[in-house]
């Protein structure tokens, strides 16, 4: 590793401040010091929102990336592309500040920490959907690829699910659009209230339509699993008022251990089976198992 970062260090030394070599895998990130001997520390504070993890995007896609950055007042620009060294797949990271100078550098302490709850209070409203309170389609673009990448060198087993309300149309046609709006919303506090708040996480995909990722399954558990929140669905009233609203829900399930392609891949196979269950009669699960 060492080596590694000599060499790297050798040609892009003049055009950027640090450079650092990311092992995803080990959690491990490696630098050089002043006396080019090695240094490496885990690289969890590199990540301060894991869903966006920059790393695990590099690898995910395996090209060229670049984002900004902004910490403590200062604003940065950050390379990042995989490289191998034998088995171990590497990401290099090239960061330079890009402003010169702290932007709020006469500024109190407090003023700074309302700056940066301001911006992380932002960052939260870009993720989450306004009407439910879940995560939103930008959030699954960043956190399935993450979970996609961990899930792959852990060898571990999750399972992506596409959750579609059955027949919601008619709910707005009965009762208007506000009403809707209230049953989406306890539909989505249900669905919150069925999963690992620890591990899992669910989001709005759009309309009705709901995403939910589980990790760290046993696959012989999936589908009692399933079952489960399907039940749970079939006893709740979702209605702000009377009459009772009772809804059904179809799935479409895909399980994996580890799997190494587009998370644009699972969620159309998840969306296949999804099909599948509604033209089979709805309010039914299709689970399919990847190798």
């Amino acid at each position: 590793m060492q080596a590694v970062l000599m060499d790297l260090k050798k040609r892009y030394e003049p055009l950027f401040e640090q450079i650092r070599v990311v092992d995803f895998a080990e959690k491990v990130t490696y630098t050089l010091n002043h006396q080019n001997k090695l240094e490496w520390r885990p690289c969890s504070h590199l990540c301060r929102l894991k869903e966006n993890c920059f790393c695990s995007k590099v690898l995910q896609e395996n090209r060229k990336l670049a984002r900004l950055e902004f910490s403590e007042g200062k604003s940065y620009i950050i390379y990042g592309f995989p490289i191998r060294q034998g088995n171990r797949h590497l990401v290099v990271e090239l960061t330079d500040q890009i402003d010169g100078s702290s932007i709020f550098e006469n500024s109190e302490a407090q003023e700074n920490r309302d700056i940066t709850a301001m911006i992380e209070g932002m960052n939260q409203m870009i993720i989450t959907d306004e009407m439910t309170g879940l995560f939103n389609r930008r959030y699954i673009t960043q956190k399935l690829s993450f979970d996609l990448v961990n899930s792959f060198y852990q060898k571990s087993t999750m399972a992506v699910i596409m959750a579609d309300i059955d027949k919601f149309k008619s709910v707005n046609d009965l009762y208007g659009h506000d009403v809707g709006d209230q049953v989406l919303i306890n539909f989505s506090s249900l669905l919150k209230s069925t999963i690992r708040s620890s591990s899992d996480w669910v989001a709005r995909y759009g309309g009705e339509e709901f995403l939910i990722v589980m990790k760290h399954l046993n696959r012989n558990n999936v589908e009692e699993i399933i079952h489960h929140i399907k039940g749970q669905i079939e006893l709740t009233h979702f209605g702000p008022t009377s009459p009772e609203i009772k809804l059904t829900c179809s799935f479409g399930v895909v399980v994996c251990d580890g799997h190494t392609g587009h998370y644009e891949k699972l969620i159309r196979i998840a969306d296949q089976c999804l099909l599948q269950a509604k033209n089979e009669g709805r309010n039914k699960a299709i689970i399919k198992y990847l190798e």
